[in-house]
C-alpha cells in the first residue's frame, strides 16, 4: 500500500494526488520499518503512515529529506504526483 496526499485544484475541481513509494524502496533493500528508522532517523509512526496507504494531510519536509538522503533518491523516486 502507499500513502496519498490529496489537494483540490481551485480551477479544475480535480484532486492532486501524491503517492508515496516508500514500501517499494524498502522492499528493494530488504528493510523493515525498524531498520529504516534506525538508519534514517525518521519516526516509526511516520514510516508506518507512509507505507500503510493512509491519505496524508501534508508531506513533511524533514522526513522527506531524511528519506531522500538515506535512499540517495530524488523526490520523484519517493513520490509520484498526478491529477485525478
Amino acid at each position: 500500500m502507499t500513502a496519498t496526499l490529496i489537494a483540490k485544484s481551485p480551477s479544475k475541481k480535480k484532486n492532486l494526488v501524491f503517492t508515496c513509494h516508500l514500501d517499494k524502496l524498502m522492499a528493494e533493500r530488504g528493510l523493515n520499518q525498524t531498520d529504516l528508522h534506525r538508519h534514517s532517523g525518521v519516526a516509526v509512526g511516520t514510516i508506518r503512515s507512509l507505507i500503510k496507504g493512509a491519505v496524508i494531510e501534508r508531506i513533511d519536509r524533514s522526513s522527506t529529506e531524511k528519506l531522500m538522503k538515506f535512499f540517495d533518491c530524488d523526490f520523484d523516486d519517493l513520490y509520484s504526483v498526478e491529477w485525478e
